[in-house]
């Protein structure tokens, strides 16, 4: 069976051939690529590399691509192992292309699968699903819950009910717009319930990530189960889980009691990109299929320690200020995420300003103006007499 691997797994395979201090290239390079199947049709380009070195290959093993006179990409063609330093980034129509050649040249898959088809299958699916009965797709104002939403009313029509939980660990004004969102702008039956108080309550002397996590993620849960059985003819909730979601729990579904109603999840095969252009074939627009993730337990993701009204008080000014400069300076849609975090740095209050290009473990940093970073820190110590310190993130990889 043939295998490709990209990026860190291409080089933690290949460091075993790789001479004792070898000088690597990281970064973005120039990569020159020669005929194989792998880069059919593909051009010589520019690519972020990681780890390419002065291998000493056994025999069998081949060089299909450079960078700055270092191999880029290799080939074991009778193992049909492919190696690639690379990884495919959002918009890469190369890296789509290496992709497409592996599964239809080297593998011999056929392709049938179309976002049109799948949209055709999920919404039969949801009706078989649900007979004659209603859903409620629970919301978050996030661009995976709306798809799931729409695919819904896709489906049922009216029989497509919203559920928003309002945790009171959202962004500043986000609880607001959801409602406005759906209610007004989509035409749903929309219903809000708050369980901010309750939440925070609960959540009370929790100072561990993975404890917050435990906590709000079982309550969020709890809630839209008791919202959705107050609509009448309801026989299912719809998330808005993704592929992502699915790997992260090692593909099985969340944990809930016996009574709960079932739940359907017709983004599950999914990524995010992928969710974008089903939204985006759906007809929604820029204002949902550019937003930015945000995790599911909120602001409490998104500071150390116990989760207090001032803390998250501090944070959304903080976050708010942050996402104002950059929308002012025409860089928020060019950054796949931007937020605050709070945190304590010797001893101190500080905010951690972060702000991502790419996504996953191949993001970097965005190389933001000084300017920009001088306006946002003056505006946080004047907002937030608090703060002490205010830092920014350098370091590359994940969307936390």
């Amino acid at each position: 069976m043939p295998a490709l691997l990209l990026g860190p797994a291409a080089e933690a395979f290949l460091r075993r051939y790789a001479p004792e201090n070898a000088e690597t290239v990281t970064g973005v390079a120039t990569v020159k690529f020669e005929k194989c199947e792998l880069f059919s049709s593909v051009p010589d380009g520019e690519r972020s590399v990681r780890g390419a070195a002065q291998y000493e290959l056994p025999e069998g093993m081949r060089v299909v691509a450079e960078a700055e006179g270092r191999p880029a990409a290799v080939v074991d063609e009778a193992r049909k192992l492919y190696l690639l330093l690379s990884v495919v980034e959002r918009n890469d129509p190369d890296g789509t292309q290496i992709l497409l050649n592996f599964a239809q040249q080297i593998c011999g898959c056929t392709p049938w699968w179309t976002m049109e088809g799948f949209i055709d299958r999920t919404i039969a699916g949801i009706r078989a699903a649900v007979g004659e009965g209603s859903v409620a797709c629970a919301v978050s104002g996030g661009l995976d819950s709306t798809v799931a939403a729409v695919l819904a009313r896709q489906a049922l029509g009216e029989r497509a009910h919203c559920v928003f939980v309002d945790t009171g660990l959202m962004r500043e004004g986000d609880a607001e717009r959801t409602e406005r969102f759906f209610r007004e702008e989509m035409g749903f039956d929309f219903s809000g319930f708050d369980i901010s108080g309750s939440l925070l309550y609960t959540m009370r002397g929790m100072e561990t990530m993975d404890a917050k996590w435990q906590i709000a993620s079982r309550e969020i849960d709890a809630a839209i189960q008791r919202a959705a059985r107050e609509i009448p003819g309801v026989r299912a909730i719809v998330h808005g889980t993704g592929a992502s979601d699915m790997l992260r729990r090692g593909g099985e579904g969340a944990k809930r009691p016996e009574d709960s109603l079932p739940v359907l999840e017709p983004l599950r095969e999914l990524f995010k990109d992928e969710v974008r252009r089903v939204g985006d074939m759906l007809g929604l627009g820029a204002e949902i299929l550019d937003r930015q993730p945000f995790p599911s337990i909120g602001l409490a993701a998104r500071m150390s320690g116990e989760v207090t009204p001032a803390k998250l008080k501090m944070l959304r000014t903080a976050d708010a200020a942050f996402l104002d400069e950059l929308r002012a300076s025409g860089l928020e849609r060019k950054i796949s995420v931007a937020y605050a975090m709070l945190d304590d740095v010797g001893g101190k209050r500080a905010v951690v300003l972060r702000a991502l290009q790419g996504h996953g473990e191949s993001a970097m940093a965005a190389r933001l103006p000084s300017d920009l970073i001088e306006r946002t820190v003056s505006r946080i110590r004047e907002e937030i007499p608090q703060v002490r310190r205010v830092l920014y993130d350098f370091t590359p990889g994940g969307e936390s």
